[in-house]
Parts: C-alpha cells; sequence; structure tokens
C-alpha cells in the first residue's frame, strides 16, 4: 500500500492511499543515513562521549558503534582521548557537512512550496 499527495487534487487517489500534505515530514518516515550522520555531527560540536550522542540520537549502542566507525575513518569526526574517556568531536569537514546538509534541508524546504507534485511514499 502507498501513500500519495497531490497538491492539485485534494483527495486520495485510489482506495488504499492516503493523502499527506507534507511528504518530508511523514512521521513514519525513516530516517536517512545523511540525517543520522548530521544529527551525530550536530551533537559532538562541542564533543560529546558515546553515551551522550546514543541518548540524543535516539540510536542502539551497536548503530552508533557503527557510525562512529565509518565518520572517524572519512575524518568527519575524531576521538579525543582523556584519563578516562573518549570524547568525540566534529571535525572541520564535519562542520562542513553539517552546514552543507542544513543548507540542502533548507532548499528542500524552500522547494516544496513553488513546485507541487505528487509524492509517493510506502506506508509500513
Amino acid at each position: 500500500m502507498f501513500c500519495v499527495t497531490d497538491e492539485r487534487n485534494r483527495k486520495g487517489l485510489a482506495w488504499g492511499y492516503k493523502l499527506i500534505k507534507d511528504p518530508l515530514s511523514d512521521p513514519r518516515r525513516r530516517r536517512s543515513r545523511s540525517s543520522i550522520i548530521a544529527d551525530i555531527l550536530d551533537v559532538a560540536r562541542r564533543g560529546a562521549i558515546k553515551t551522550r550522542i546514543m541518548y540524543q540520537v535516539s540510536m542502539s549502542f551497536v548503530q552508533l558503534n557503527e557510525y562512529l566507525s565509518f565518520l572517524l575513518d572519512v575524518n568527519l569526526l575524531k576521538a579525543v582521548e582523556t584519563e578516562k574517556k573518549t570524547i568525540y568531536k566534529t571535525t572541520k569537514k564535519g562542520l562542513r557537512y553539517l552546514q552543507s546538509y542544513m543548507e540542502i534541508e533548507e532548499l528542500l524546504k524552500k522547494e516544496k512550496g513553488v513546485n507541487p507534485q505528487a509524492y509517493v511514499y510506502p506506508v509500513a
């Protein structure tokens, strides 16, 4: 089953379809990988331990470890070792990623009002 939106036709297009006015804000939508990365980088801007990142980004410990490993490999994040803890901080490259991500999000928000199209999203 799919959700269908069409700005020109405010009614459902067929039985079993539901109208969503803003498909980007659909609460059933899963977070994208780029969105999760941006969330992690945002939390780590001033430095954060794993637990803080895990709770603020709402992900499991296993998922977080996978993302941290990736972000460290591509130098979007750096690990600063202290006596007791490892603190993760967003690098300059990570800040550029975060800025670009926010610009794209803003661009999509502006464009959706200008270009009414039909959006189709699967329903769980």
